[in-house]
């Protein structure tokens, strides 16, 4: 079950098994020629860039690290650019998940929404 959304990510928390759904993966480099993933991670209520650096490589199951899988991380919570942002620790895959926890929804009613 998840304890926290997108929306309830501040700064400096700290995520010790978190779910969310790998929205984008890539594989890339810093400046200085090290790899390491870029990621998009979503839930109902938004989404969040992460990095997982090159040194975290081994904490990663990188057959879960795919776009559409639901994942469980470890990670911290940082500011870049004004913008919030994961450093990812450890990512893992899950057998099974609750979907609609993964998937952004609206805050409106869809039958009002659709005059019914």
């Amino acid at each position: 079950m998840k304890t926290y959304y997108t929306s309830d990510l501040q700064k400096g928390m700290s995520l010790n098994g978190e779910t969310f759904a790998v929205k984008e993966v890539q594989l890339t480099e810093t400046k200085a020629k090290k790899p390491y993933y870029r990621v998009t991670l979503i839930d109902k209520t938004g989404s969040i860039s992460g990095n997982i650096w090159g040194d975290k490589f081994s904490q990663i199951e990188k057959s879960s690290l795919k776009v559409g899988k639901v994942v469980v991380i470890d990670a911290v919570v940082e500011e870049f650019k004004g913008a919030l942002t994961l450093n990812i620790e450890r990512v893992n895959g899950v057998s099974e998940a609750v979907l609609d926890e993964y998937v952004e929804g609206s805050d409106f009613d869809l039958d009002e929404l659709m005059g019914i």
